[in-house]
C-alpha cells in the first residue's frame, strides 16, 4: 500500500462521521501512550502510525461497548483496553473487516467486491480494502509518517501491557 492523498479526505469523513467523542478521547490516550513510550531511533521500526492505531482501538471500543453495554466511561475504557491487548497479543490470527456489525454505514461491502478481500491475517482499511494495515500500519520512523510499514509487531506486543486508557490527558 503507497499512501494516497485521496484517501486522506476519507479518512477524516470515517473519523468526523463514524467515530463518537467517547472513542476519539480513547484514540488521543492510546496515542499519548505510544508517543511518550515509543523509542525514537529510526533503526528501532515496528512503531504503530496514528491511522492505523485509531482504527484499532477504535475497534476495540466498538467490541468492548457491544459485550458490555450500559457501563461508565472508566469501565468502558478498562474494557477497551482489554479487548485492544487481546487483538495486539493475537495479531497473527487477526481477522478485523468492517461490516460484522461495527459500522450501520460502510464504505464497501465485502459481497459487492469479493476480490478485494485482503489476505489474512488481516485489518482491512475501511476506505481503501487494497490496505492490509495489519501490514502497512506499523511502520519506521518518517517524516510525515506516511509510506508503506514494516510490519513488526515486536513493539507492540512488548509493549501492550503497559497501555492504560484510564487516565485523562487534560
Amino acid at each position: 500500500m503507497k499512501f494516497s492523498v485521496c484517501t486522506a479526505r476519507w479518512q477524516a469523513h470515517f473519523f468526523q462521521h463514524y467515530v463518537n467523542d467517547e472513542a476519539k478521547e480513547l484514540i488521543r490516550r492510546a496515542k499519548a501512550w505510544r508517543n511518550e513510550i515509543w523509542d525514537e531511533r529510526p533503526a528501532s521500526g515496528g512503531k504503530p502510525k496514528s491511522y492505523f492505531l485509531s482504527l484499532l482501538v477504535f475497534y476495540a471500543y466498538k467490541m468492548a461497548k457491544r459485550q458490555w453495554p450500559g457501563v461508565s466511561f472508566r469501565d468502558i475504557a478498562i474494557r477497551t483496553a482489554d479487548v485492544l491487548k487481546q487483538l495486539v497479543m493475537s495479531h497473527e490470527t487477526m481477522d478485523i473487516v468492517w461490516e460484522d456489525g461495527v459500522l450501520d454505514n460502510v464504505f464497501y461491502r465485502r459481497s459487492e467486491y469479493p476480490g478485494l478481500n485482503c489476505s489474512r491475517p488481516r485489518m482491512m482499511d475501511p476506505i481503501n480494502p487494497h490496505n492490509n494495515l495489519r501490514m502497512s500500519g506499523l511502520g519506521p520512523v518518517r517524516e510525515g509518517n506516511y509510506g508503506p510499514g514494516d510490519g513488526k509487531w515486536s513493539w507492540i506486543v512488548a509493549n501492550i501491557g503497559s497501555l492504560d486508557l484510564t487516565t485523562s490527558l487534560d
